[in-house]
């Protein structure tokens, strides 16, 4: 008797209602390394949460895009597109789409071809990846000079070392830009941009009544009272 009891006891636990994902809607990916399967709350009629969860099972279609790991933890990349990441518990079920897209371009600013730089002239170089025109935060950028005698680069900044030609190249994974860039030896050196001044207020106390405020800014001379 006891032994027919035990499979019903196991399940009479809360039936599930919903499945949780813990997931954007629409996640992107813009690369190809494996991603994480989201944590998951199988939650009962009452919103409280099922535990221990019941076995859940993941589908990733189409293959061509991602596809299920064989230890059901992850999602390993194929290629470019849209894929839908399906959780299912009985007959409930969640998803969320997956979006791969590389990245296939990037973009610079602040140095632009065939520029003339003076010796000892430093310009700020910025690079942006991007993947169908959108930004791709957080890459990582490689900055080279095809000769250093002439010009220099350190974390996109360029510096005209003598006179003479090099390309300056931005690389992130498979992508690359390349600018070449001229240092001449009679170029000027254009002049430092001036300081933006600094707003300065002072409160000007008489007694215990408060006097006139003066505006003033850094390297100017105070307006008469």
């Amino acid at each position: 008797m006891y032994a027919l009891l035990i499979p019903l006891l196991i399940g009479c636990g809360p039936t599930p209602s919903s499945i949780d994902i813990q997931a954007e809607p629409v996640v992107k990916v813009h690369s190809l390394e494996q991603v994480a399967i989201p944590p998951v709350k199988v939650l009962a009629a009452d919103k409280t949460v099922i535990e221990p969860p019941p076995q859940i099972k993941w589908e990733v279609l189409p293959p061509e895009v991602a596809k299920l790991n064989a230890d059901g933890k992850s999602i390993a990349i194929v290629g470019e597109g849209k894929a839908t990441v399906k959780a299912t518990v009985g007959a409930i079920s969640n998803k969320y789409e997956l979006v791969v897209a590389l990245p296939d371009e990037i973009a610079l600013t602040g140095l632009e071809a065939g520029q003339i730089l003076a010796v000892g002239q430093a310009v700020d170089t910025v690079a942006e990846v991007k993947a169908d025109g959108e930004v791709v935060p957080e890459q990582a950028i490689t900055w080279t000079s095809s000769n250093p005698e002439v010009l220099t680069v350190v974390d996109g900044k360029v510096t005209g070392v003598q006179a003479g030609k090099a390309t300056v190249t931005a690389t992130s994974g498979a992508q690359t830009k390349s600018v070449d860039v001229e240092v001449s030896a009679t170029a000027a050196v254009p002049p430092p941009a001036p300081a933006t001044g600094v707003d300065v207020e002072l409160q000007m106390k008489t007694g215990s009544k408060e006097g006139p405020k003066i505006e003033m800014k850094v390297g100017t001379k105070p307006a008469k009272i």
